[in-house]
């Protein structure tokens, strides 16, 4: 029975996103479009790099943003909330800023602006509702 459970599963790589996650306050009264932006950024996470996720126009038009305000405006509601944090500035023309998922620990890389005790962890429990 186990064999035909299993066999009609999509295989490859998956999101976790835990129900203590989706369950609080801050999460139930993202927009949509923040709502959007947070799964399409957490797409990127590979196991070993958060905190060097990507929110550019740039990198988003493949998953369907087509405007930097509204992907702006989606951005800084999930860093409010403290979904997402930022990690390394972007102060060059040719350097994006990165982001983690507040949710999971941080991969610390050195070139991030940020030390590791930095990170706000768990943070979004915290946050009151947009």
């Amino acid at each position: 029975m186990g064999r035909e459970r299993t066999k009609n599963r999509v295989g490859g790589r998956f999101l976790a996103l835990p129900h203590q996650v989706m369950d609080c306050p801050a999460f139930i009264g993202l927009s949509a479009h923040a709502t959007r932006l947070l799964l399409d950024m957490a797409r990127q996470f590979a196991g070993t790099n958060n905190g060097r996720l990507l929110c550019t126009l740039s990198v988003m038009k493949k998953r369907g943003w087509c405007s930097n305000d509204t992907l702006s405006r989606a951005r800084k509601e999930l860093e409010a909330a403290r979904f997402i944090q930022k990690t390394r500035e972007a102060w060059m023309p040719r350097r994006a800023a990165w982001y983690g998922l507040c949710w999971l620990p941080l991969d610390f890389d050195p070139a991030m602006d940020i030390k590791p005790g930095e990170f706000l962890t768990k943070q979004y429990l915290l946050a009151a509702p947009p």
